[in-house]
């Protein structure tokens, strides 16, 4: 014969709050935490890339946008653009 379960959530309750803080019913956490660890870590690497990183897209950017031009330009003449697309990033992939 199965008989049905039938939950007291008052006990567990109980017996969670008591667990977390010292019977408060929130989390208070440590007082005091020392140290940065690897956000410390990451945030100094990120500040010392970071100069090198825009300029790596500026310069990234300029060619993407001359050779966008040129690829319209040749479309303009009558190429192709995946003929058109496959030459010129050769091209830029070359210099």
């Amino acid at each position: 014969m199965l008989v049905p379960y039938n939950c007291c959530t008052k006990q567990f309750e109980d017996y969670y709050i008591s667990q977390t803080g010292n019977g408060l019913p929130y989390y208070a956490g440590q007082s005091f935490q020392k140290g940065y660890g690897i956000g410390g870590w990451f945030k100094r690497l990120f500040r010392t890339a970071l100069p090198f990183l825009k300029s790596g897209a500026k310069s990234v950017g300029k060619e993407v946008l001359k050779t966008s031009t040129q690829i319209a330009n040749d479309m303009l003449e009558g190429q192709s653009f995946p003929e058109s697309a496959r030459q010129r990033t050769n091209e830029t992939g070359k210099s």
